[in-house]
């Protein structure tokens, strides 16, 4: 799926403003009027100084023009800044927050996807959402690092598991932007073919435990006040080989009593010798999974 082409617009100044300290928006409406007000006249009434009346006539029409829209683009800017400082906060307030998954769980899609970019970005990631229900080619948010890209992709499941074609769309959108590592976000689990297949391509896929110790270690962040660019020891995208696929070291939890599960092999019946997760509590708990 072809990305969609970016267009400059006011409103998208809005995830711009976002990723910026919040005297950015402030600075660059001063920037803004100041443009307007004296550096556009100046250069047009240069340019209509020459004995060109072609010339002349566009600078005594646009000067008028862009000295009477001075104060409204500041006004522009600045209003845009609000609304950019406003969602900031909003962020700031869902993540913080969420108790655990049961809470999680009762967010839409965008506002999960919101929150495992605010995540990130207490992480010292800059963060950019796609910004719609389909994403862009596969990827609900992109993450840069040290030079080094993550495409992220949330699944927004209450039932469902993660099966591998959701890894392997991410690998071929990974492919096409030529990115680092891959990230699959969900509170659910994932499938054995997921997780061998992730494991095998620089694939991190956080899920249930994982993605709570995420979000806690973003809650720690705030109230620590800890520099934002500071590195996580919780579950985060692979900054190399050896720490890719964090997540797919960890087993998904028991549907039954919520404790880890272990992988086990069927011994007889007629699924011998094929894979399943099991309860670690067995024979206290019999939950199972497939796998």
């Amino acid at each position: 799926m072809p990305r969609r082409n970016e267009e400059f617009t006011l409103g998208s100044l809005i995830p711009i403003l976002g990723g910026m300290p919040w005297w950015a928006g402030p600075v660059l409406a001063a920037f803004t009027y100041v443009a307007l007000r004296f550096i556009v006249p100046a250069i047009l009434s240069s340019a209509g100084s020459a004995n060109d009346l072609m010339g002349k006539s566009f600078s005594a029409l646009f000067v008028p023009l862009s000295v009477q829209l001075a104060p409204l683009g500041a006004v522009a800017v600045l209003f845009v800044w609000g609304i950019a400082e406003g969602k900031k906060f909003v962020d700031r307030r869902r993540l913080d927050s969420q108790s655990g998954l049961d809470s999680i769980r009762h967010l839409s899609w965008a506002e999960f996807e919101e929150l495992v970019a605010e995540a990130y970005r207490r992480e010292g990631y800059e963060v950019k959402r796609t910004g719609d229900a389909a994403g862009d080619g596969g990827v609900d948010v992109v993450l840069k690092r040290n030079g080094q890209t993550t495409l992220v992709q949330c699944k927004h499941w209450k039932t469902r598991t993660v099966e591998l074609p959701v890894v392997r769309d991410l690998l071929g959108a990974m492919a096409d932007r030529k990115a680092d590592y891959g990230l699959v976000v969900s509170y659910g689990a994932f499938t054995c073919g997921a997780t061998t297949f992730a494991k095998e391509n620089r694939i991190t896929l956080i899920g249930e435990n994982d993605l709570v110790e995420l979000i806690r270690s973003a809650q720690k962040k705030e109230r620590l006040g800890a520099p934002a660019a500071a590195e996580s020891t919780s579950a985060k995208p692979a900054d190399s080989a050896t720490s890719a696929n964090v997540s797919s070291r960890e087993a998904p939890a028991c549907p039954r009593c919520g404790s880890p599960m272990v992988q086990r092999t069927a011994k007889s019946g007629p699924n011998a010798g094929s894979r399943f997760w099991g309860c670690g509590r067995y024979p206290a708990c019999r939950g199972t999974r497939p796998c």
